[in-house]
């Protein structure tokens, strides 16, 4: 991975808004696996509700994989 790429992964409701932020920064290794486990709470710890839920990953500002997924409870 390039030097100075931010590297963002954000969490989004059905409706846009911005649910919580996992990563917001340089990943401090290069490769291409990465684990990051979501405990679906808010940017608060509030737990989310079930729902439809989109995950995006961004790579220096660039949107790279936007993927849905459903949180049930």
């Amino acid at each position: 991975m390039q030097k100075d790429a931010i590297v963002t992964l954000k969490i989004y409701s059905v409706n846009g808004k911005e649910v919580n932020t996992l990563i917001n920064e340089e990943p401090a290794v290069s490769g291409n696996k990465y684990v990051i486990y979501w405990d679906a709470t808010d940017n608060k710890g509030i737990p989310v509700s079930s729902g439809v839920y989109f995950y995006q990953i961004r790579v220096k500002g660039v949107s790279c994989i936007t993927k849905k997924m459903a949180i049930i409870r």
